[in-house]
């Protein structure tokens, strides 16, 4: 918006100068569009694409490992709780609370 403004004040013998300020900021990749939303995103390949979104899901950073160590910490005294008094009912259900964590860990993300 600021490049057309400045091109409505300085006039029409700017135009095409104008024009060259907003081509080359399409081109480049904005910081906060998702791959998925940058322009052109149907033009690329599918090898293309999948580059694109796994540099982007490693520039997120880490998994929150803070919120999920602790949980994983306890659940060894759950899976030995569990174990004794229900055998492997017991045990799948400690398991998938563990699998639950890390989910909504990930979502949260």
């Amino acid at each position: 918006m600021a490049i057309l403004q400045a091109n409505r004040e300085l006039g029409p013998g700017y135009d095409e100068h104008t024009a060259d300020q907003i081509m080359e900021l399409l081109r480049q990749p904005s910081l906060s569009l998702k791959p998925w939303q940058q322009p052109g995103w149907e033009s690329l390949s599918d090898r293309e694409r999948r580059r694109m979104i796994r540099h982007y899901s490693r520039s997120q950073g880490p998994l929150p490992m803070n919120q999920i160590m602790p949980v994983l910490g306890v659940s060894i005294a759950l899976m030995a709780i569990a174990g004794g008094y229900d055998g492997g009912l017991g045990a799948f259900a400690v398991l998938a609370l563990d699998a639950l964590v890390v989910v909504l860990a990930v979502l949260k993300k």
